[in-house]
């Protein structure tokens, strides 16, 4: 079995699957070593871990500041039944209590988004290296083309193939064409 454009006006020029095949398996290897290594990839925690230490310091910080305003609530209250404040008072001083409160509730909440996002982003980047790990290990040890192929589109988006120049006779197993591949990264 071949590669080649459908399109009868296409200058690609064919080449044996298994071949294509072979490269782009290899290419995906090299491609996720360097991706570990440009990513410094058993480093690369710390960016991630400092902001996390950041966020879980943040809204420790919050929640305090959220129970002292629950205590102040509380403060009014008694004030109130004591006779120090008067309705109007009691009613300036609640309301801006219950308003601090809510602009907290609001932080806290933003805050632990952010901080489910980091969480996200560093468990999908462990599972998109560790699982395209386990798949070159599987990959050959399947033989049905439909199943090899559907591993290959699960860690690729798409690849190019550009080969404008014939292999010379004898020469087939030369793989004188270019991939560019785009893998898939898994998002949060």
């Amino acid at each position: 079995a071949t590669l080649k454009c459908p399109n009868n006006k296409c200058n690609n020029i064919s080449s044996p699957l298994y071949l294509v095949e072979k490269v782009l398996v290899n290419e995906l290897k090299s491609w996720l070593q360097n991706y570990k290594v440009v990513n410094n990839y058993e480093l690369s925690d710390l960016p991630y871990k400092n902001s996390i230490k950041e966020k879980n310091a943040m809204i420790k910080q919050i929640h305090k500041k959220l129970l002292n305003l629950e205590k102040q609530k509380n403060q009014i209250y008694i004030f109130l039944e004591q006779g120090v404040y008067d309705t109007d008072l009691y009613n300036e001083r609640i309301r801006f209590t219950i308003n601090q409160i809510q602009n907290t509730k609001n932080i806290l909440y933003k805050l632990s988004q952010e901080l489910d996002i980091l969480n996200k982003q560093i468990k999908n980047r462990d599972l998109f290296v560790s699982t395209d790990e386990d798949i070159f290990a599987l990959y050959y040890k399947l033989e049905a083309a439909a199943d090899r192929n559907d591993i290959l589109k699960e860690i690729i988006e798409k690849f190019e193939y550009i080969k404008e120049k014939p292999n010379s006779k004898g020469n087939r197993d030369n793989p004188s064409f270019k991939l560019k591949i785009f893998p898939k990264l898994i998002k949060p």
